[in-house]
């Protein structure tokens, strides 16, 4: 079962500029605690509650009603400020306008009260942790009784709830006045029940209510505490004028306490676009060079093995072909070493070109291009008398006044 708590925000006490109030926890209309009073800090440590209700001095809220046109309710909450306006006397963007329910002639229940007045009274109880769900005027913590009103005498004031949304605060000098205009705008009440009050015969000798109208006699609230009054039965606040609405519904607050920050999480975003945009323009730039370094691969590939024609995997393939010149599981001499100790000799004959060097199975073949017979066979000579290789002729061809020679170089026996 869910937990009440109900906070009674009184007056500023003038030493500190902070809020006395009293409190007290209910569950199922039951006291939970007893009624506290202090400070708003007292209060946070005391309140352990699942809902808090909060209340606020009547005095600092104007409540009336209003002839509203029919429409949904956004609608009519976007035109009540300007139904209100002959009636206030600031500014409408000043103040914050709450809209109640309709009765039975047609007409709104409405609330009004400083924005200046009700963000105090939220920062005020955020210092100490206390999040109100619901927020209403404190005549509302007196019994509502159909087709009667209820006034209570405390704290040196007179509170008179009319309706379930409607009453006011007064000193009672102000009574007989306030009543007589409350009177002029509504129906008059069949009955009148009378907490702490001690004046029922001059209410009905100065004709401030009508004769026939019944009054009760009540005791005061426990401990002069208005917020004790919960405790009658039928005290349930029974209305529809919860303050907390439009920006200062609960979630609005949220969005409120974010707002700050909207301008960071902006920049924020920002950054993780350009961060993203970098990412990709990054990528695009790489996958070129990827493709180019790729056609690169294979026109090296190309120029190093041109009987190669079908090229898959240039690079593995490029392996393979490294391997095997390096004689690769064939148990000859690899095509480095042969190469190593015979490119100086071929290097030193005069007018001698390589026209191609093949290697297969741990075997080299040259073909080279020389001035004649003779130069071939004295390289052919000094290859064998300078390395540990074999050196045969396989063929030599004259033309032009030069020589085609084909050597062949493997490992001695």
């Amino acid at each position: 079962m869910s937990t009440q708590a109900h906070l009674r925000l009184h007056t500023l006490t003038p030493e500190d500029g902070q809020f006395s109030c009293s409190w007290i926890t209910l569950q199922d209309g039951q006291a939970v605690t007893e009624p506290g009073q202090g400070d708003l800090a007292s209060a946070a440590a005391s309140i352990d509650a699942d809902q808090i209700i909060v209340y606020v001095p009547t005095l600092d809220v104007f409540m009336t009603r209003v002839q509203l046109p029919a429409g949904r309710k956004s609608q009519l909450q976007h035109a009540l400020p300007y139904a209100l306006e002959e009636n206030l006397t600031e500014e409408v963007d000043t103040l914050h306008c709450a809209l109640g329910a309709r009765n039975e002639s047609g007409s709104y229940a409405a609330a009004v009260v400083r924005h200046q007045t009700m963000t105090h009274w939220l920062e005020r109880m955020a210092e100490v942790g206390i999040a109100p769900r619901t927020m209403y005027a404190d005549i509302n913590l007196l019994p509502c009784f159909a087709n009667g009103w209820t006034i209570a005498c405390v704290e040196k004031q007179i509170h008179v709830r009319t309706g379930s949304d409607e009453g006011f605060v007064c000193e009672a000098r102000m009574l007989p006045r306030l009543i007589e205009k409350a009177l002029a705008q509504q129906t008059a009440p069949q009955q009148v029940h009378l907490y702490g009050c001690e004046f029922p015969d001059q209410m009905t000798s100065q004709d401030l209510l009508p004769a026939e109208c019944e009054i009760f006699q009540h005791d005061a609230p426990a401990n002069g505490a208005l917020i004790s009054l919960l405790l009658e039965r039928s005290s349930a606040p029974g209305s529809s004028l919860n303050l907390l609405q439009y920006e200062y519904a609960p979630r609005s607050r949220i969005h409120q306490q974010l707002r700050p920050w909207y301008t960071t999480a902006a920049l924020a975003a920002s950054l993780l676009v350009v961060g993203l945009f970098s990412n990709v323009v990054e990528y695009v730039s790489l996958t070129r060079q990827s493709a180019q370094l790729e056609q690169q691969i294979q026109q090296t590939f190309k120029r190093t093995f041109p009987e190669v024609k079908r090229i898959v995997n240039p690079q593995a393939q490029m392996k393979h072909r490294l391997a095997q010149l390096r004689g690769s599981g064939q148990g000859g001499p690899s095509f480095s070493e042969i190469l190593s100790s015979v490119a100086p000799l071929v290097a030193k004959t005069p007018k001698t070109n390589v026209r191609y060097v093949r290697y297969q199975n741990g075997q080299m073949e040259l073909l080279l291009d020389l001035p004649d017979l003779k130069t071939l066979e004295k390289l052919k000579n000094q290859l064998n008398e300078a390395t540990f290789w074999q050196v045969e002729i396989k063929s030599a061809n004259s033309s032009d006044n030069k020589v085609q020679g084909r050597l062949l170089i493997y490992k001695k026996s």
